[in-house]
């Protein structure tokens, strides 16, 4: 099943116009990447497909490989080393965000039937066949381009949810039951990026006073700039990871209007600028050995000393 998985997104992945998959995060290198203070706004899965990610945060390092599954509760912020395997030169995963209406609405339907004392808290678990199944559904279905079917996206994630309630994989991944104001406003901003977002359109979808706003995000310790700045940046990297866009491209998909100020804030935030990233994601050159000229190609005899 992960190898068809796989085939289904190399086949992306070499398309020549790549369309990023939306609702799904790709993340591919061909050399090994190391991304600083990445921030995680929701609970998050990375399913890893080809080669070694490294995983640091709250003091504990978890090494995943193939087949293996991050659960990334939402307000963490990570230390990321992608390594491609020796093998195939390779290193690539997805991943899959959360957004709080949906796990509200899945603790709402399925949470009183969850056992949460056996919900383990696991960092790192082995991909169940039945998530891979349903990922290689997911991948599918936004290849198509239907990814504005909200509802179909909502219950395809609900259904990823109870495979790992089934499977007690919860117990770190939705540690907090209640979404943070921090994660409710990033969720807002993250339906369009590209928009000059103000903090009164995000407390009018919120349905909260602007005071209210301000104070819940300062208690969270965040404030809007900051949460703003971070989710353009997360989705500056999921696209720099992806698509082949140019870099100019990219810094205004996410609301940049400046390419030089993205890539100023870029590389604050992950350690390295996108230019180095895109690089990351390019075979490395082969050295081809200089040719090796013998004395008789030469034309020079070899003489005796002394």
């Amino acid at each position: 099943m992960i190898h068809e998985l796989i085939e289904l997104l190399d086949g992306h992945l070499s398309s020549p116009v790549i369309n990023p998959l939306r609702q799904i995060g790709v993340f591919h290198c061909r050399q090994p990447q190391q991304l600083h203070a990445v921030p995680i706004h929701q609970p998050s899965i990375v399913l890893v497909l080809k080669g070694t990610k490294r995983i640091t945060f709250s003091s504990r390092c978890e090494v995943f490989k193939a087949g293996d599954l991050a659960l990334l509760p939402a307000g963490s912020e990570l230390l990321m080393e992608n390594i491609p395997c020796c093998r195939q030169q390779e290193y690539l995963a997805l991943c899959l965000g959360f957004a709080p209406p949906t796990v509200e609405r899945f603790l709402a339907s399925y949470g009183a039937q969850l056992n949460w004392n056996e919900q383990q808290e696991l960092l790192k678990a082995a991909a169940p066949q039945s998530f891979i199944q349903i990922m290689q559904q997911r991948v599918a279905w936004c290849m198509q381009g239907d990814t504005e079917n909200h509802i179909l996206n909502d219950l395809q994630q609900q259904e990823l949810l109870s495979v790992c309630g089934h499977h007690r994989l919860l117990g770190l991944l939705l540690q907090s039951k209640q979404s943070s104001w921090g994660q409710r406003v990033s969720a807002v901003i993250a339906l369009d990026l590209g928009r000059k977002w103000k903090i009164a359109d995000v407390c009018r979808a919120l349905t909260v006073s602007e005071s209210a706003l301000r104070r819940n995000l300062h208690g969270e310790g965040t404030s809007f700039s900051d949460l703003l700045e971070q989710a353009r940046l997360v989705a500056g990297l999921a696209l720099l990871q992806e698509t082949a866009q140019p870099v100019s491209q990219v810094a205004a998909a996410v609301g940049y209007q400046s390419q030089s100020r993205f890539t100023e804030r870029f590389k604050q935030r992950f350690g390295l600028t996108p230019r180095q990233l895109k690089q990351s994601r390019q075979s490395v050159p082969s050295q081809v050995p200089e040719p090796v000229t013998t004395l008789a190609e030469s034309g020079e005899t070899l003489t005796e000393s002394g």
